[in-house]
């Protein structure tokens, strides 16, 4: 009965050194693999930067419409009251323009939306992951 109890434990120690070593080899993979997300989140940082940028540059865009739209409107009650210089066909023009614009940054507005949406939930999603106890 020793001798079977013995081998037994040998039995087990070698079993647990094949284990421990596995368990190296997946930490020193898992590693690895933590450098590339350092950088995958390195790169996230920089994309979120730009995507700020990208935002400021979308609110700016509205503001300079939203005070040519004022001016055009201006423009146009002016015109109504018999302003002299201005006339319709050019004012008519002028607003083709801005109907022409308002459907493109409709779109713009659309697909940073998306954009917006997609790059926040899967952040919300990473940052709860992180979060995660172990």
């Amino acid at each position: 009965m020793t001798t079977a109890l013995h081998n037994e434990m040998h039995q087990d120690h070698l079993v647990w050194k094949a284990e421990s070593g596995l368990w190296c080899d997946e930490v020193e993979f898992w590693n690895t693999e933590t450098d590339r997300m350092e950088q995958q989140l390195r790169e996230m940082l920089e994309v979120m930067t730009h995507h700020r940028e990208a935002l400021q540059a979308h609110r700016a865009t509205i503001e300079r419409r939203q005070e040519s739209e004022d001016l055009h409107e201006l423009q146009l009650a002016l015109y109504e009251m018999g302003e002299a210089g201005l006339e319709l066909p050019g004012l008519s023009k002028v607003h083709q323009q801005a109907a022409e614009e308002q459907v493109r940054q409709r779109d713009a507005h659309a697909r940073l939306r998306r954009y917006h949406h997609t790059l926040a939930a899967l952040c919300m999603l990473l940052g709860r992951a992180c979060r995660a106890p172990l």
